[in-house]
């Protein structure tokens, strides 16, 4: 099922948010949910793009209740994923991807959508994305920072951390991922 949020999205976003944080990244803090700033971002985003129609969340359902859900932004011909999340007690079942193909097959039949674009991860895609795909876009990332001391120390932490994530990467003999 796939909801365009014109109709009951409070409700909506409060049960993908809970989903959200029903696994792992509510257990590490970092689930949408477990930031009030958060919350209130990925709400406004689906306010304003159910205005404009542009939301799109994939939803699979089970005995009535949401158990995965993809939260997407259409933007010209392409869906772009900003945030996916599951019900682990079905993690057996591999319902993250029974949803995506549905989605998949949701977009397929949808003139308007072109791409299904679940993003990109930081350096590298996930491999677990890689099975849905047939071709890679490069994505570049562009921050800019203001001046003063915290724009400068924010840009010494972002340039520490992708380089310690290479240098994980090296150490444990990861190779960047391409499709064959």
């Amino acid at each position: 099922e796939v909801l365009d949020g014109r109709t009951e999205l409070p409700e909506l976003l409060a049960e993908i948010f809970a989903v959200e944080r029903s696994g792992w990244k509510g257990q590490e803090g970092t689930a949408i949910s477990d930031s009030q700033a958060d919350t209130l971002f990925y709400t406004r985003l689906a306010e304003e793009a159910a205005a404009a129609g542009a939301l799109r969340i994939a939803v699979l359902r089970y005995q009535g209740r949401i158990v995965a859900f993809e939260y997407g932004l259409l933007s010209a011909d392409r869906l772009f994923l900003i945030k996916v999340g599951y019900d682990e007690t079905y993690e057996k079942q591999s319902i993250g991807h029974v949803l995506a193909v549905m989605n998949i097959r949701h977009c397929c039949e949808d003139p308007a959508i072109a791409w299904y674009d679940k993003l990109g991860n930081g350096l590298r895609p996930a491999p677990y994305k890689l099975r849905f795909a047939d071709t890679l876009d490069t994505l570049y990332r562009i921050t800019l920072y203001g001046p003063g001391w915290r724009s400068r120390a924010l840009w010494l932490y972002q340039i520490a951390r992708i380089r310690a994530k290479i240098i994980a990467d090296r150490w444990r003999g990861r190779k960047p991922v391409t499709l064959t």
